[in-house]
């Protein structure tokens, strides 16, 4: 299985959610493991917390491996999200 990596930067906010969600569709329905790393993202809010839940739902439905790296900053966010508890972020 080839690994497809997606690299998020700025800001994953209201703002901005909409560019972002189109990448990560688009990656999903294309590639079979997904590593999305969030080193660049410089900001998540609730907006964005919701679009990194909805694609990890979206790709265990349609079989996509994903996981979420560099995700430290972050790490309270995802943990509350329950995404570190289902095993999506790594680091």
């Amino acid at each position: 299985m080839q690994t497809y990596e997606v690299s998020l930067s700025g800001e994953l906010t209201f703002e901005s959610v909409r560019e972002h969600a189109e990448t990560l569709s688009d990656a999903i329905d294309a590639h079979e493991y997904l590593v999305v790393d969030l080193s660049a993202c410089e900001a998540i809010d609730v907006a964005g917390a919701q679009l990194l839940i909805s694609a990890a739902k979206s790709a265990k439905e349609r079989g996509v491996a994903l996981e979420y790296r560099n995700a430290d900053r972050y790490r309270r966010l995802c943990e509350y999200a329950g995404l570190k508890a289902k095993g999506v972020v790594q680091g």
